[in-house]
């Protein structure tokens, strides 16, 4: 997951911790682009057919399309994270808003449409969103943090710093917890 971009204040040592793990991401995909499931299932479909296989067929199918499915999101997501890097922003929500059509709880298009809200000063749209995500995903730091980033941009230090002592809580990562401690100093 993403927190704020760097544009909203963001630790560049974590954000260039983020885009290397981006450009892994990428970088594996790009490197695996022929070894993807549709293509394994496909092959595989193929030779259940020509055994009049068609239920395992069928099965087989299903499950490469749902896979499909789930790396279209996934590179499209990635493909809004470089919009966003690009200052692109507009691009970057409506690409968001799109994905959000087909699954409108997918907590990584979520997070990522909420930054944009927010670097573009939308922060009542970006708020509900990172509410509605800590009621959904209590556990995650990222999302406190961003809340909390949030919360001080509106001036609210003290619900900043109730999401941010949440964000501690759940972390263990230094540089998150260096962080946040930054913040928290914000909030005096």
């Amino acid at each position: 997951m993403f927190i704020m971009q760097e544009k909203f204040g963001e630790n560049k040592k974590i954000m260039q911790r983020k885009k290397t793990e981006a450009k892994k991401s990428v970088g594996k995909i790009i490197e695996n682009i022929d070894l993807m499931p549709s293509t394994r299932g496909y092959q595989l479909a193929m030779q259940l057919l020509k055994k009049d296989k068609f239920d395992e067929a069928e099965r087989v199918l299903n499950k490469c399309i749902q896979q499909t499915l789930d790396y279209i999101t996934d590179l499209k997501t990635l493909l809004g994270i470089v919009y966003a890097q690009q200052d692109r922003l507009t691009e970057a929500e409506d690409l968001y808003r799109n994905l959000l059509k087909s699954d409108p709880k997918n907590t990584s298009v979520l997070i990522n449409l909420s930054n944009v809200l927010a670097r573009q000063k939308k922060f009542d749209e970006s708020k509900k969103i990172l509410e509605e995500l800590s009621r959904l995903e209590p556990n995650d730091p990222a999302i406190h943090i961003d809340l909390g980033r949030l919360y001080l941009a509106l001036g609210n230090k003290e619900k900043a710093e109730k999401e941010l002592k949440t964000a501690s809580k759940l972390t263990n990562e230094e540089d998150l917890q260096k962080f946040i401690e930054k913040l928290l100093g914000e909030c005096k």
